[in-house]
């Protein structure tokens, strides 16, 4: 059973940005399921990061679309994002890798 369900609540109205939104859950839920099942650390190295990169490209996608339609919030949202990412990859260097080493 998935951990993150898409709720319809969670639609923005941009299809690009709900459909990959929608896939985040998905690689989310990967990730999940494999430290659920507690399998290899590769595997669980592999699914982290594909989550990591795929969050980022949406984060720069998300940017350009904001920035095309004039976003009044934009820099704010940006710095978000910023935050959000160096978050994830100060848990992967300090705690994730500590402990899947």
């Amino acid at each position: 059973m998935p951990r993150f369900i898409w709720k319809d609540s969670y639609l923005t109205g941009h299809p690009m940005i709900d459909r990959q939104h929608k896939q985040l859950l998905e690689l989310a839920n990967h990730l999940y399921k494999a430290v659920h099942e507690q399998k290899d650390k590769l595997i669980l190295k592999e699914a982290f990061n594909a989550l990591l990169l795929y969050t980022q490209h949406h984060f720069e996608a998300e940017e350009e679309a904001f920035a095309e339609q004039g976003f009044p919030l934009l820099d704010a949202h940006r710095e978000l994002h910023t935050e959000l990412v160096e978050e994830v990859r100060s848990l992967w260097r300090e705690d994730l890798m500590g402990s899947w080493t």
